[in-house]
């Protein structure tokens, strides 16, 4: 350009970029109209490292019993779930406890489905819920109700969140589905609590003595807590801590520890011996928290205000339940019946076990109890 420098000629070019602007030399005085020089000013572009990051919100699709829940806020519920693939999980439902709701029907307790969870910052977020089974049978009885909430307390007593565990989410399920519509739901929960100590690495020894390693007989022994198990005739003098066990409750111990759900579902005790399991089983889950469980008090609760449903063998059920139970379920062989009746006598009257007898004393090398006694 005429007149000026070749340095000036060079401010006064085009900027070669489009994210160049024009602005004004503050050294000049603009009021005097001297003569203006364009400089160009580049723009600060943030860098990629400043950029904030959107991370992906992880879901993950997992099988799970609902075990407690707790209001939260407003609308929402924090959920303590039990899941196949997670084990233990703290969730929250957001607004479930809005009439709108889609998810508050499937977050109910006990329901066992299928839950969407988003992974949040402290708690999983629940974004979809089916239901595969509800338990119905466990809201139509208060007792059923308290039983279940037991099996539910003590899988979250004794469950670390992030532990997996499918043996025992499959327990929890039957056991829940046992409780439902089992003539004694009583002996359904001695068989999920054995089981689920078994698990969990407490298994009581009911084969041999816990002191000095004799096998045991039926008769004259002693439970003892602290020691994990039963005490020989002998032993058990010499720990006064220890609970007495009667010849039929130490038969029935045996064999729930043995035998499946479906088997031990066939046995018929007396209310004498139900009283003693229960007694039993809570002094030594009790030993081993080391605090009482909400559950147990408030079912004992429950039998100071209604003596005649505490005694009662069985929860009492309406005969439009009944039939509606029997008309849902497969009807058996006539050949399935009469074996179960035979193998669901009574295990108080027993006193020496015979070849065919279903309580006789079992092997403790055959753990599974497969084969026939």
């Amino acid at each position: 350009m005429p007149g000026l420098s070749t340095a000036q000629d060079r401010r006064l070019q085009w900027p070669a970029s489009p994210l160049h602007a024009w602005g004004w030399d503050p050294g000049y005085n603009h009021v005097s109209h001297q003569v203006l020089r364009p400089i160009a000013i580049t723009p600060v572009v943030p860098s990629r490292l400043d950029s904030p990051v959107v991370s992906r919100v992880r879901l993950q699709r997992n099988e799970a019993i609902v075990l407690k829940r707790r209001d939260f806020g407003e609308a929402d519920r924090i959920l303590t779930l039990y899941t196949r693939e997670r084990g233990k999980v703290s969730a929250i439902a957001k607004g479930v406890r809005r009439i709108t709701s889609r998810l508050g029907g499937h977050v109910e307790l006990f329901t066992h489905g299928q839950m969407l969870l988003a992974q949040g910052r402290n708690l999983d977020v629940l974004t979809q819920a089916d239901t595969i089974q509800t338990f119905r049978g466990l809201r139509e009885d208060l007792i059923r109700t308290t039983y279940a909430y037991h099996a539910a307390e003590l899988v979250d007593r004794f469950s670390e969140e992030g532990m997996a565990a499918e043996a025992i989410f499959d327990l929890l399920r039957d056991c829940l589905d046992g409780l439902c519509d089992a003539e004694d739901p009583a002996l359904v929960l001695r068989f999920f609590e054995l089981r689920l100590l078994g698990l969990l690495g407490y298994r009581p020894q009911f084969f041999q003595c816990v002191a000095c390693g004799e096998t045991l007989e039926p008769a004259g022994n002693a439970f003892d807590a602290e020691a994990g198990g039963v005490l020989c005739p002998g032993c058990a003098q010499r720990a006064p801590t220890a609970i007495p066990l009667s010849e039929s409750a130490f038969r029935v111990l045996r064999f729930l520890q043995t035998r499946s759900l479906a088997t031990a579902r066939q046995v018929a005790l007396q209310q004498a011996t139900r009283a003693e399991l229960e007694r039993i089983m809570h002094a030594y889950v009790r030993h081993i928290l080391e605090r009482d469980l909400r559950s147990v008090e408030f079912l004992e609760r429950l039998r100071r205000m209604t003596p005649a449903a505490a005694h009662a063998s069985t929860p009492t059920r309406t005969a439009a339940q009944t039939s509606t139970r029997t008309s849902t379920r497969t009807s058996a062989s006539s050949s399935q019946t009469s074996s179960a009746a035979t193998s669901a006598s009574s295990l108080d009257s027993i006193s020496d076990p015979t070849p065919t007898d279903p309580t006789e004393p079992i092997d403790p090398t055959d753990p599974t109890g497969e084969t026939n006694p």
